[in-house]
């Protein structure tokens, strides 16, 4: 469900299932936004820490999201127990 690079980064934060949880959240909001069928490659999106977070889709996902003049941006929460994502399409 996260790539390498979203394990590696969560690794330098104390918590890093915090970190992850919110990366899986976000995921599964950009499928939604999306509107991806069943079976796209969920390793296709990767969420890049920054301020704000990035969205970078690959491969099948990212033709996707270019066929449809889609680019998205996510909003990320967490708190010790829940982490939550939103996750917007818009045309570019």
């Amino acid at each position: 469900l996260v790539t390498d690079g979203e394990l590696d980064s969560a690794a330098s934060f104390p918590r890093p299932g915090r970190h992850l949880a919110a990366r899986v959240a976000a995921t599964g909001a950009v499928v939604k936004a999306l509107a991806l069928e069943p079976g796209a490659s969920l390793k296709s999106i990767e969420v890049v820490s920054g301020i704000p977070p990035e969205v970078r889709l690959h491969d099948e996902v990212g033709r996707i999201a270019a066929e449809r003049g889609l680019r998205v941006s996510v909003s990320l929460t967490h708190e010790r127990e829940i982490a939550g994502a939103v996750a917007i399409a818009e045309a570019t």
